[in-house]
């Protein structure tokens, strides 16, 4: 028997499709839907591969959609995952009566220095708005939201005002971003996975960080 009550077990296929559609797209969305019906179906509701391929072909999940659909679920605190050698996923069927997005996702303690270092690097503008304000008047928020794998690293580091900052929230819009280090980013910004964590793609460069550095890897 499920260890969970089949209405509430649709209810969250619905909300995933639309979460998933929202944040990455239809086809993104099908996928989330897709590995949320394996892991009910699943022993213990957890499955486990030797690497991203392996799950891929376990779960019939394309390996480019794979992380993203992974996170559609995580975002929605009903699943864990780990994205590495070996891989796990696992549903949190406790939590699916509860019907509320639970995921715990939370960012490190940002020291002042490094605060300081992203408001200065950013010459004090909002990365929407573009306007110059006080560094009282801004927050660093992540470009790719940590609820949704971003990594929590100052390559995903973004400088905004408060009222764009509350704007922005816990979503990942493409377009929303104008402002990177103090350049303009002329085309929407994308994503890549990499060590277990999505990094934004800023005017076609995948921008990671090493030991602490800026670093970036230009694309194509």
């Amino acid at each position: 028997m499920p260890s969970y009550a089949h209405n509430d077990f649709e209810w969250w296929r619905n909300k995933l499709g639309t979460v998933g559609e929202r944040v990455f797209g239809p086809a993104v969305s099908r996928h989330a839907v897709a590995l949320l019906n394996d892991l009910a179906k699943a022993p213990d509701h957890q499955i486990e591969a030797t690497d991203m391929q392996a799950f891929g072909r376990l779960t019939r999940t394309p390996i480019k959609y794979l992380p993203r659909a992974t996170a559609v679920l995580t975002r929605s605190g009903i699943a864990t995952a780990v994205l590495g050698r070996p891989v796990s996923m696992r549903l949190l069927t406790e939590r699916l009566a509860r019907r509320k997005n639970s995921a715990q996702a939370q960012r490190g303690r940002l020291s002042k220095s490094e605060r300081q270092r992203v408001i200065i690097e950013n010459r004090r503008r909002c990365a929407h708005c573009l306007e110059t304000f006080s560094p009282t008047d801004l927050q660093v928020d992540h470009i790719i939201p940590i609820s949704v794998l971003g990594a929590d690293e100052p390559a995903n580091w973004v400088v905004l005002c408060k009222p764009h900052n509350r704007r922005k929230w816990d979503a990942f819009d493409r377009t929303f971003i104008r402002l990177y280090r103090g350049h303009d980013i002329t085309r929407p910004v994308g994503l890549r996975f990499r060590a277990g964590y999505f990094w934004p793609v800023v005017n076609g460069v995948l921008r990671l960080d090493s030991r602490g550095d800026w670093a970036a890897e230009r694309l194509g």
